[in-house]
């Protein structure tokens, strides 16, 4: 039954960053949102969260 809750809490965090990221799309973050998201987002392999290039070829910075 553990494995069946995980799945469920899974996908309701999945089901829920579906709807909350297009309305993210284009914000600009003041510099102590920026800070909070920086200290509590792992970082990429470059270094930076910041440095990826989107993969459907937009430059949202």
């Amino acid at each position: 039954m553990e494995f069946l809750d995980l799945v469920t809490a899974c996908h309701s965090f999945v089901a829920a960053a579906d709807r909350a990221v297009p309305a993210l799309r284009g914000r600009t973050l003041g510099e102590d949102e920026r800070t909070i998201v920086h200290e509590n987002v792992a970082p990429t392999p470059s270094g930076s969260c910041c440095s990826t290039p989107d993969p459907r070829g937009r430059d949202d910075g």
